[in-house]
């Protein structure tokens, strides 16, 4: 490897983005410099001295410097060290008592705690939203804190600090939540994975725990290799697929482990949701970031229609109204359109054509 350029003594790191093969995934990396070489800009980390990213010298690159501290010494283990950092400058105080407020209020409470990294507040804070108005008021502040944090970090206004802080305490309350969970999670698998290339991962772990509160066992997979998916879907029963999509190129990826999915378990629900889910896909049961209308599309999954609903169904898929289901099957059409309306809610559907599709996939009717 060529020699590392003779540098300060203590480079300022920047943090290279860049997608170094047209379509190819994006990399994201820290560097300390960079030297040309062969048409070629390479870019190299001081500790270890290495080769850490090699780009064409035309390719589009975003660099974004990483503040340092004057009391911060220089980092001995990346991630660990800048949190033992932050850790040993914050006092320690006790919990805060919370007061009762309104929803909106306490969301803007914990939003506010987790952007300044302060863990004990925002642990009381959405331990009273979960009891005053459901785990989602807390979890919706959650992922309206890394919400922001993502749109200032595109914007080119955060920092790597302000980043973690948020990300690390989003984790923190996150897992203490959780830890004092009581639900008994005997459903049937829920598995939640990301598409290659993605490691946003905390917005899954936070969906499974209303999802475990809701009674269905889940599974946070990351970003599954294909084959190992497949083995899964093979191997054992699982309700439903849910992708959380994030990064550039995650609508394609998404696409794909869609078409994956039904392919190897036809019965399986495909959901997708996150800023890079597709906004349409053949194959999908469901693309939305709202974790009510999961739960609501997976317990419709498991109602049964009745055989007089599935007579129904089938008159639907053969193209007849509402009129000539009645008369074929003896019925007024008053009472027609009352069963189509428990077949729609039991299929969590909203129009005919959909409903039919639903039942045949399940095999309801044939």
């Amino acid at each position: 490897m060529r020699p590392v350029p003779e540098q300060q003594s203590r480079p300022s790191p920047v943090l290279v983005c860049a997608v170094p093969e047209p379509g190819g995934e994006p990399r994201v990396v820290l560097a300390d410099g960079s030297y040309e070489s062969g048409g070629e800009r390479v870019y190299w980390r001081r500790t270890p001295d290495a080769e850490v990213l090699r780009l064409p010298l035309d390719a589009t690159v975003a660099l974004r410097p990483v503040r340092r501290f004057p009391d911060q010494r220089p980092p001995q283990s990346g991630e660990e060290r800048l949190l033992a950092a932050l850790a040993a400058h914050r006092p320690a105080t006790p919990a805060p008592v919370v007061e009762d407020a309104g929803l909106e209020p306490l969301r803007g409470r914990l939003v506010s705690a987790l952007t300044d990294g302060d863990v004990a507040a925002a642990e009381a804070v959405a331990a009273l939203l979960w009891r005053q108005h459901g785990l989602a008021g807390a979890h919706h502040a959650l992922a309206t804190c890394l919400a922001d944090a993502g749109s200032a970090w595109a914007a080119g206004e955060g920092t790597v600090l302000a980043e973690r802080r948020r990300t690390v305490a989003a984790r923190t309350v996150l897992e203490r939540l959780r830890a004092t969970s009581s639900a008994v999670a005997d459903g049937p698998l829920v598995l939640l994975v990301v598409p290659a290339g993605d490691r946003h991962t905390l917005a899954l772990t936070a969906l499974a725990h209303q999802l475990q509160e809701a009674g269905h066992r889940t599974l946070v997979a990351e970003d599954l290799p294909r084959p190992e998916l497949l083995d899964l879907l093979a191997e054992q029963r699982v309700a439903a697929v849910v992708v959380s999509a994030h990064v550039p190129l995650a609508a394609v990826a998404a696409r794909q482990l869609a078409v994956d999915v039904r392919a190897a378990s036809p019965t399986t629900l495909v959901a997708v949701g996150g800023p890079g889910a597709p906004r349409a896909t053949r194959g999908l049961d469901l693309i939305s970031d709202d974790p009510a209308e999961l739960l609501a599309l997976l317990t419709a999954e498991h109602a049964v229609l009745t055989p007089r609903e599935c007579d129904v169904l089938r008159e639907v898929a053969d193209g007849r109204t509402n009129s000539e289901i009645a008369s074929a099957l003896g019925l007024s059409p008053a009472t027609v359109k009352t069963h189509l309306d428990h077949v729609f809610a039991k299929t969590g559907t909203e129009h005919r054509a959909a409903a039919v599709a639903r039942a045949l996939r399940q095999g309801w009717i044939t």
